[in-house]
């Protein structure tokens, strides 16, 4: 199944690039306040997570373009607003700033956990998924997904 929003997804405000070493990241072409949407999400949807795909809900993964190109960060600047499919600015985001996501909040377990490297003071080191923090680093989380929201 494909969702695909009324809004045109691709816009002129961000840009997705690569290093040449199959790494992408996604960044701010004008400011961002923080709520303000960015872009809508879209894409091919599955019923288990991929490398790529971002979860909407249980048994809900989609893959989409910018999203999936999107590094994490533990205090990342964008987050995933299921409910509306669409990513929003956590806080202000500058131009020219990447746009990060935190994969915690929005998924239960990933396809492929990977060792963090965001240097932040509440990074978690290894990324698995919501399921696999510990009730401190649930607590601390900001703009969880709600189907994690039953997860103990």
């Amino acid at each position: 199944m494909i969702y695909a929003p009324m809004r045109e997804k691709i816009k002129p405000d961000v840009c997705c690039s690569a290093d040449g070493n199959g790494s992408f990241s996604v960044t701010a072409e004008r400011e961002f306040v923080p709520d303000e949407l960015i872009i809508m999400i879209s894409g091919i949807m599955r019923r288990t997570p991929t490398r790529t795909s971002i979860q909407l809900g249980v048994a809900e993964h989609i893959e989409d373009p910018i999203i999936g190109s999107m590094n994490h960060s533990c205090n990342s600047g964008a987050y995933i607003h299921v409910m509306n499919h669409c990513l929003r600015a956590a806080h202000i985001i500058r131009r020219g700033e990447e746009i990060t996501i935190n994969y915690n909040a929005s998924e239960t377990s990933l396809a492929c956990p990977f060792r963090c490297r965001c240097g932040t003071a509440d990074c978690v080191g290894l990324v698995r998924g919501y399921r696999f923090l510990s009730p401190e680093q649930k607590r601390t989380l900001k703009h969880l997904a709600p189907h994690l929201c039953s997860e103990k």
